[in-house]
């Protein structure tokens, strides 16, 4: 097992391998990978850039694990309650889940009005049973809580699925309302085909921590929920081309430049985000990526580089990194 790997709220370590052959826990390399992507998502610092080289021997799956580390501690930033005041603004005919009394019920949200001088919410059961079917339901502050409303299925109301069994068995305490959350927690810039060519046949293993002999497999691209892999409304990671990062309206906390044309694109708009980890292989790092980073590294804050906990001081064999730290509003 990797040292990498035991610094992460894990309770099963995921192993590697392609479709119907598991092979060994994730090599050195992988694992860091893995690691530094949980890193640096923990580590997004108001008012700091946390910028990132790595060189390594071949791309390939190393963005894509370093997203998936991202991911991993965005989980234990999940919250799962819907406030009443977040409830009014969704969408009429949005799909919601609720309780009505034991039963559990899926329906679609109605207006919003006004029920004997209280704010009222509809929402019009979608059960094709006789007696539920088209019923509707008033929600006001005073039941809202009683209704235990979700924008998820309730447990025992449908399968949860491979992806959101896998993060189970994954993670230690996992809260399965973090699939539904609507947040994009970091951005990998890369060539979109040949990214997605380079991890379809890997796979993930985990074991059922109740039948540590069987293992549940999973799709690492599934695994990324992103826009290009998955059904979910909301991408937990928006994988887009260096050519239209530029035209990119939102920003997030963390970013992977992977390759040497995303190394270009994303000096010239680092204020998409906060946290950059640019990864090139070392025949990509001549001496044009070299001034690159050079533009970037002149300014430097020294000084509250500190702040920046587990700086690690020695990677895996092949990898070689570099990790500095910029004022938000540096000159660059």
């Amino acid at each position: 097992m990797s040292l990498w790997l035991q610094q992460l709220p894990l309770k099963s370590m995921p192993r590697i391998g392609t479709i119907g052959n598991m092979f060994d826990t994730l090599p050195d390399w992988a694992a860091f990978m893995v690691w530094y992507g949980w890193w640096q998502r923990q580590n997004i610092l108001s008012g700091k850039r946390v910028i990132t080289l790595m060189v390594v021997p071949d791309r390939a799956c190393c963005s894509a694990l370093c997203g998936l580390g991202a991911l991993l501690a965005s989980t234990r930033f999940v919250h799962s309650e819907i406030s009443w005041e977040y409830f009014l603004t969704l969408p009429d005919g949005f799909e919601i889940y609720f309780k009505d009394g034991t039963k559990n019920i899926v329906g679609k949200l109605g207006e919003v009005s006004e029920l004997y001088g209280a704010i009222s919410r509809k929402i019009i059961s979608s059960s094709t049973s006789k007696r539920l079917e088209n019923s509707v339901f008033h929600v006001l502050e005073g039941n809202f809580g009683a209704k235990s409303i979700s924008l998820v299925p309730h447990v025992n109301q449908h399968n949860m699925g491979t992806i959101s069994q896998f993060y189970k068995f994954m993670v230690t305490d996992f809260d399965r309302t973090w699939l539904s959350s609507m947040v994009t927690e970091c951005r990998i810039v890369t060539n979109k085909a040949q990214w997605g060519r380079s991890i379809e046949d890997v796979v993930l293993f985990v074991s059922d921590d109740k039948k540590e002999d069987e293992y549940l497999s999973c799709n690492l691209q599934w695994l990324l929920l992103t826009k290009i892999s998955s059904s979910y409304s909301q991408a937990k990671i928006s994988v887009v081309s260096p050519k239209t990062l530029n035209k990119l309206n939102e920003n997030v906390g963390l970013t992977f430049y992977d390759g040497i044309e995303s190394l270009q694109a994303g000096v010239n708009n680092l204020s998409k985000s906060n946290n950059d980890v640019f990864i090139l292989t070392h025949n990509e790092y001549d001496y044009h990526a070299y001034e690159l980073i050079s533009q970037l590294s002149q300014y430097r804050d020294t000084e509250s580089f500190s702040m920046l906990p587990e700086v690690p001081n020695e990677v895996p064999k092949g990898i070689d990194a570099v990790v500095f730290q910029l004022p938000i509003a540096g000159g660059v």
